[in-house]
Order: structure tokens, then sequence, then C-alpha cells
């Protein structure tokens, strides 16, 4: 699994959302594992069909993506006397990720209203030659939602062929249990 973010707290500047860049590289098990039990997040899951030549593309940017960067160590590596809870420190201790920053491409910096997971994303999906929602300015993850929703949707849509939330039982309750009294409410 990959994840690009914000990771490296000692460079946030304005609440987080300018930070230097941060490619994460895990296990995909391990790794869905930590942010559904550590982290109690809700992950929706589409699965994309991709030919041969569109995995070696994908491929290929993950390589690129690897050369213009170095590895990063989080805290708890850097500094194994001091405590410290940051995320970075939790994923290398929970599932032993490995960090990478970028030094040169556009996502040396990650900014949240641009250079963001999404925008990541995208260019993976555009090194495939999977058509993007084609979204100028602030793109969210909301964005890709409704663009996924709409390819699986539509019957004569190939690439987009599933979908999967996953969540923990217990958020999965609260969810429904939430849903269930909006419901009750507005009757």
């Amino acid at each position: 699994s990959y994840s690009y973010g914000n990771y490296d707290r000692s460079k946030h500047r304005l609440s987080g959302s300018w930070s230097d860049g941060c490619l994460v590289m895990a296990e995909e098990q391990p790794y869905l594992q930590y942010c559904l039990e550590a982290e109690k997040k809700i992950l929706i899951e589409y699965t994309l069909r991709i030919s041969q030549e569109q995995r070696a593309k994908l491929a290929e940017f993950a390589t690129t993506m690897r050369a213009d960067s170095e590895e990063w160590f989080p805290p708890i590596v850097r500094y194994p006397d001091v405590e410290t809870d940051d995320a970075a420190s939790l994923i290398y201790q929970a599932i032993g990720a490995i960090f990478y920053k970028f030094n040169s491409n556009q996502f040396k910096y990650y900014f949240a209203l641009s250079t963001n997971c999404v925008r990541f994303v995208e260019q993976a999906l555009n090194s495939m030659g999977i058509e993007d929602p084609d979204i100028n300015g602030i793109i969210t993850p909301g964005d890709y939602i409704d663009f996924f929703e709409r390819k699986l949707a539509d019957p004569n849509d190939i690439e987009v062929i599933g979908r999967e939330v996953l969540a923990l039982e217990e958020i999965r309750n609260k969810v429904k249990k939430t849903k269930d009294e909006k419901v009750e409410v507005s009757v």
C-alpha cells in the first residue's frame, strides 16, 4: 500500500495544511488493519480492472516516485529515548512502514488544498491512462468518491468494477445507529 501525506510533524505549517510531503509504503493488510483499528477510519476501496500494460505503467510511476525520493525516518527511530505520539512514529512502530521524502517533484511539499493525497492518486491513475474527474482547483476525497461512484453505476464503464466499505464493526454499528437516529428525528 502507498499513502501520501504530511507525516513529518516537525515540518508542519498552517496547522499541518502545509508540510514536507511523505510517501508511506507498507504491506497492504497490516496497513488496512492499522487504519481501521488504531485510527478508527472508514475506508472505501474501489476495484479497478487494469491491463498488464496499465499495471506496468503504474509500476513505472511508483519507480519514478521512489527514484526522486530518499528514505526518511520518523522521530521514534531518530530519537528512540524521546516519547512521541506523531502519526509517522505510530505507524512505523505498529507495522514497520517505510517513509520517503521527495527531492524535487510536485509532491515535495504537501498542501491540503492542492498537492494532497487525492492529487497523488490522480497522478497514479493518469499514469495508467485512466481518465480523471477533470477537477480544477481544490481536489478532495469526496470528488474521487463521486467520480468512482458514477463510473461504478455506469453499465458501459469497464474500469471500476467494485466497491467495498471497510470499517470496524463498532464503527459500522455507530454509523447505522446515527443514521437510524436521523431517520427517527426527521419522521
